[in-house]
């Protein structure tokens, strides 16, 4: 996997957070692309694939959870992490149901960015094996 043709989706609103996410995963050599709100992240799925997805749970317009299930029907094979400051946070039976796992909630605040690139790197690679 070519880490320069790897595409992330970051959805927060909070703009530090976007802002540090993004400018991380670029150092990294990532493409990153981000949304302040679940309906701007939805509509950017629709014009370019995404292989990962960082969804803060708590969005402006609507939850992190409806927004993964929404995006979930435009790109099944993006792998999506929920990013919270819950720390007793679960997913939901729907998302459960397409694949979403305790594995894929990242807690905020992240003290090491390095975690988050590993499990989106991680969740893609995983997501690729099931696929294929």
């Amino acid at each position: 996997m070519d880490i320069k043709n790897i595409n992330i989706i970051i959805i927060d609103d909070e703009e530090m957070i976007r802002g540090l996410i993004k400018d991380f995963l670029e150092d990294r050599g990532l493409s990153v692309e981000s949304a302040e709100n679940g309906g701007e992240g939805l509509k950017l799925l629709l014009k370019k694939k995404f292989d990962a997805a960082i969804v803060d749970v708590r969005l402006p317009d609507m939850s992190g959870n409806e927004f993964i299930i929404k995006a979930y029907k435009i790109q099944s094979g993006t792998c999506f992490m929920i990013h919270t400051g819950h720390i007793e946070y679960k997913p939901s039976p729907e998302l459960l149901k397409i694949g979403i796992s305790m594995e894929s909630v990242i807690i905020k605040p992240i003290m090491d960015l390095n975690v988050l690139y590993d499990k989106i790197l991680g969740g893609i690679m995983k997501k690729m094996d099931n696929a294929g």
